[in-house]
């Protein structure tokens, strides 16, 4: 004899998710990783279903420029035709990828220091005020070398300074490459 009455089906679990990638980026002070899902694989799936990736969000271990960096990847979810039947056990999961540097395009602000006639060209640099195009707001850079030179030994006003041998150092300066080494600023060379 047969007694109505219900079954239920307990849901397959999904224990893992693999094969989330990572993009290779450029530095931009973040931690943030974009990812693709679309290479996901499914430990537990039963061949035939449909199963994809809903949400993941990827964050580097740090901000900082580096290659085979280990980004941390949370909140898996799931979608897809079978995901009503599926249970996905672990939310995580992890991958590598790269940050290249940033590009600083130029350095501007310096200023040169007006001097008395010597017969020669050097000319001291002011480097405090100096200001880095391309750099990430909270990022700290200063210049690490910088040399000056008048265009003549000549005494005159405003005269142009060639700044040359310009580079990088600071807190951040691991993350960026100073793209154009040379600036120039004005100053006076005058008669005692």
């Amino acid at each position: 004899k047969f007694v109505d009455g219900s079954l239920s089906i307990a849901k397959a679990k999904i224990t893992q998710v693999n094969g989330i990638t990572a993009n290779d980026r450029v530095y931009d002070a973040t931690r943030d990783a974009t990812l693709n899902t679309n290479t996901a694989q499914f430990d537990g799936m039963i061949a035939g279903d449909e199963l994809t990736v809903a949400t993941a969000t990827g964050q580097f271990n740090d901000k900082n420029v580096g290659t085979a960096k280990n980004v941390v990847i949370n909140n898996i979810s799931l979608s897809g035709a079978d995901v009503r039947n599926y249970e996905l056990v672990n939310t995580t999961a992890q991958t590598t990828a790269n940050i290249s540097k940033a590009n600083i395009n130029a350095i501007t602000g310096i200023t040169a220091n007006n001097r008395i006639y010597d017969g020669l060209t050097d000319a001291s640099l002011n480097l405090g005020n100096a200001q880095f195009n391309g750099l990430y707001a909270g990022d700290q850079l200063t210049v690490a070398t910088a040399t000056g030179q008048f265009d003549s030994t000549a005494i005159g006003q405003g005269k142009t300074v060639a700044i040359t041998g310009l580079s990088l150092s600071g807190t951040d300066a691991q993350n960026y490459s100073l793209v154009d080494t040379t600036a120039s600023t004005q100053a006076d060379i005058y008669m005692l």
